[in-house]
């Protein structure tokens, strides 16, 4: 599946929009034609989602802060595409952890810390925590996800407008 799904986008507020001046925010895929199949939705949403996360950065970049790499953990972490899209989108480089479950390996630091196993979370990590693969962002997509962004922060602008119209109506008619 191609970059971009063939112009589809996904706004991947399925539980609103936390950090946001409009908390109600929805859900919605964007261009959505008859061509598209399963996985251009797929692709889409997993873009739409890098999107997202991408307006949340731009956040703390503004701000003055802004992290020279990720690290990606989990369950999204297993997928060498979702990772080349946000590495893309964010135009940072991500690390993967070979760790599956990084929760629990977070707490069992916390306690080994707590315990005098580990002299602090730092020497906790590098002890406990194995990284995988370094993912960097391919300049092609980054520039053409770049453009992407801009059309998805807009949808979503001009999106937000209709939100509390679309509260009121899904009370129903009384």
């Amino acid at each position: 599946m191609p970059a971009g799904a063939e112009g589809l986008l996904f706004l991947p507020y399925l539980t609103g929009e936390r950090l946001a001046e409009h908390t109600n925010s929805r859900a919605q895929f964007f261009g959505l034609q008859r061509k598209h199949r399963r996985g251009h939705l797929f692709r889409a949403v997993l873009e739409g989602v890098a999107f997202a996360s991408w307006r949340n950065l731009r956040q703390l970049q503004a701000c003055g802060q802004y992290p020279q790499q990720m690290i990606a953990s989990g369950g999204g972490a297993r997928s060498p595409l979702w990772l080349e899209i946000k590495a893309a989108a964010y135009n940072l480089p991500i690390l993967s952890t070979r760790n599956q479950e990084n929760g629990v390996t977070g707490c069992g630091i916390i306690a080994g810390v707590g315990a005098g196993l580990y002299a602090d979370f730092a020497s906790g990590v590098r002890q406990t925590v194995q990284f995988g693969k370094l993912i960097s962002p391919d300049p092609r997509l980054r520039d053409y996800y770049h453009a992407c962004s801009e059309l998805f922060d807009t949808l979503y602008r001009q999106s937000a407008a209709l939100y509390d119209r679309l509260d009121a109506l899904s009370a129903g008619p009384d």
